[in-house]
């Protein structure tokens, strides 16, 4: 500081020699005297804006007697040539104030700096350090908690961070609970930014804090904030132990029920973690966790939206099998409607999701647009990376379904990228998958080969993957492995893991390989199912209606009536969904079909001992198609239509193809 300021300081009524003379801007400062200026930058400085504008704003002077002030007191030395007020000088400025005229100002900025919005907050927060401003921890703590909870109002969560990071340092007051809070809005801004293990940890300190202070509320909200979302920390052995800890403090009701629904979430599945930052596999609990939903779903009823909003959620995402189908679709409307009541972006994203599913499954395609418009809409305005990688991958599924391979790549990509930036510990099951869904749909022999993983890759404990690896095996005339594969699938199939998706995938294997076996199995599995549509329980994979695939399965095993009625059905619900996937392969099936149903009723032909599938290949032949057309066209591999055909020419007595397709011709016309 030099002498000239201190002098200033010691004797406010010292005026420099040149105080008279015209400012730079040509207004005369001969009626501004010097204490009165100083005064006027003390209300400026005690705003937190140095300026012409602060002085006019802060000390209610007209904007001429401001710049007048300000020019002054820059000549005196009072404000150096930067516009800022060192710090000694600051706190004498601000100890000459009265102090009611001091909460008054700073009430004021307060206000001021709210109005801007909480994105400038931080900014002004540290001018009005820099310059002096000097506020009390407490003011900055209280502010920056206002200002941290609009900016989660406005999902802005990087400023939301910030803010009550900027709270929880200055905070010296030492109250376990108020921290507890604050910790609580702190989690829910990380987790907004897809920083959900940082979440989950200051949520954990939470609910000890909130434990130490007896508060039981804050326990159970952060415990149950801890336990979601539900497939991150599914069987979780930490979140359980905050919730027992909740229970233990006598809650609520509400709170109970609350407790009761993130139980079920975290009991219902227990992921095998073959890596460990990777979930790919899952063993269900339903006897375990159905029971803590269904309750939770019952009880939730005479409490408030939001405990209503949970337990409904809670229960959709622990019912996945088929037989629930109409409760579940009654459950997910009411999770959607609830949170997009309580604007809650998580619960509205797995809302809309579990809706979708389950209006895929029934054939809805309405309510699946308008599941699927909802999960992309609030995830985009949400910016929750997060839900943003959730409804990429269900966007990339219904690219799937309408045949456009291009676009689904497309949303799988963008998935990938956000999945890893945020490392989902889903984002690899999912991606597998849809690349997995691509591979069996392009038909692409290189493809195909570049694709297959070794037996003892992770991604084959999941029977879905390993389904689709033996797909893929079946493909390139590995058939023993595939049949092998597919058994084991079979044997591991659960309803409450996308068991409709599981079961058609094994169907198209046991098209491929030709299996008539297998094939009888598959149709007890998915006979009392006619009318559903085949859909993995995240909504990644559709794979057409049941019907679709009975048809298929009958067909192999000679019920060709049965087939024909199946596909009918197929192709009416095919229509109502827009699967152009499924229509294609309905439509090439069914007049297959029928070829054969009508040749297998001829009477020249009936003599001669071919399959159903022999006689489809014979008029498959007939039009030219080679071996290889052949098994691309009935999803069947080269091999088996290779082998058919050795048997098509012994039983009709003839040398080759050409001699068969002669036979053909002759019987078929006659």
């Amino acid at each position: 500081m030099d002498s000239k300021t201190v002098g200033m300081l010691q004797d406010p009524m010292t005026v420099p020699a040149h105080d008279s003379e015209e400012t730079t801007n040509g207004s005369s400062s001969s009626s501004m005297d010097t204490p009165r200026a100083r005064r006027l930058l003390a209300c400026a400085v005690a705003g937190g804006d140095v300026s012409e504008g602060g002085i006019h704003r802060f000390a209610g002077v007209t904007i001429v007697e401001a710049r007048r002030a300000f020019d002054l007191c820059r000549q005196v030395g009072l404000v150096d040539a930067d516009h800022s007020v060192e710090q000694m000088v600051a706190i004498s400025l601000i100890d000459d104030l009265p102090s009611e005229e001091l909460a008054e100002i700073r009430s004021k900025a307060a206000r001021s700096w709210m109005a801007v919005g909480p994105s400038h907050f931080l900014a002004e927060i540290e001018r009005a350090r820099n310059l002096g401003g000097l506020l009390p921890l407490d003011e900055i703590v209280e502010l920056s908690d206002r200002a941290g909870h609009m900016s989660l109002s406005l999902h802005d969560y990087e400023t939301a961070t910030c803010l009550f990071q900027l709270a929880l340092e200055f905070d010296v007051s030492g109250e376990p609970l108020l921290v507890a809070q604050r910790m609580r809005a702190l989690a829910s801004a990380l987790d907004g930014l897809g920083q959900v293990g940082e979440a989950r940890e200051t949520l954990a300190r939470a609910a000890t804090l909130g434990y130490v202070g007896g508060n039981c509320e804050i326990v159970v909200s952060a415990s149950v904030q801890y336990a979601l979302p539900a497939d991150w920390y599914a069987g979780d052995s930490r979140a359980i132990a905050l919730l027992d800890r909740a229970s233990s403090m006598e809650p609520s009701d509400a709170d109970e029920v609350r407790v009761l629904a993130a139980r079920s979430l975290v009991e219902m599945r227990i992921p095998i973690a073959p890596t460990s930052d990777q979930q790919v596999a899952w063993v269900t609990r339903p006897q375990v966790a159905h029971a803590l939903a269904d309750t939770a779903l019952e009880r939730a009823a005479i409490h408030s939206p939001d405990v209503r909003a949970l337990a409904a959620l809670a229960w959709r995402t622990t019912h996945r099998a088929p037989h629930d189908l109409d409760k579940r679709r009654e459950v997910s409307r009411e999770s959607l409607n609830l949170a997009q009541m309580l604007r809650l972006p998580t619960y509205q994203v797995e809302s809309a999701v579990w809706l979708a599913v389950d209006a895929i499954e029934s054939s809805d395609r309405p309510l699946y647009d308008e599941a699927l418009s909802v999960a992309r809409w609030v995830a985009e305005r949400d910016g929750n990376p997060r839900l943003i990688w959730r409804a990429h991958t269900l966007a990339c599924g219904s690219a799937h379904m309408e045949g456009d391979l291009d676009e689904a790549e497309r949303w799988r990509l963008r998935a990938r990228e956000v999945g890893q930036a945020i490392s989902s510990p889903g984002w690899l099951a999912a991606d597998l998958l849809l690349v997995g869904q691509m591979v069996v749909f392009a038909r692409n022999p290189r493809l195909t080969s570049e694709n297959l993983l070794p037996e003892d890759s992770p991604a084959l404990v999941n029977p879905i993957g390993r389904a689709v690896a033996a797909l893929l095996h079946a493909e390139v005339d590995n058939s023993a492995t595939a049949e092998r594969m597919i058994r084991k699938s079979l044997r591991q199939i659960d309803p409450e893991s996308s068991y409709l998706l599981l079961a058609t995938r094994c169907a198209d294997v046991a098209l491929r390989l030709g299996s008539v076996q297998i094939a009888e199995d598959i149709v007890s599995i998915l006979a009392p199912w006619r009318g559903r549509v085949a859909v993995d329980s995240n909504g990644w994979w559709i794979d057409g209606p049941v019907d679709m695939w009975l048809g298929l399965l009958l067909n192999l095993s000679g019920h060709v009536d049965e087939a024909s009625d199946c596909l009918e059905e197929a192709e009416r619900i095919a229509k109502s969904l827009g699967d152009t996937r499924s229509l294609h392969r309905i439509e090439d099936s069914r007049s297959i079909v029928l070829r054969a149903n009508q040749m297998s009723t001829d009477p020249v032909s009936r003599g001669f001992v071919l399959t159903d599938r022999q006689r489809t290949i014979l008029i498959l032949m007939s039009k030219g198609m080679t071996n290889h057309e052949i098994a691309d066209h009935l999803s069947y591999s080269t091999s088996t239509i290779r082998s058919e055909s050795m048997t098509i020419y012994k039983a009709l007595g003839v040398k080759g193809r050409a001699e068969a397709i002669a036979w053909f011709a002759k019987h078929s016309s006659a």
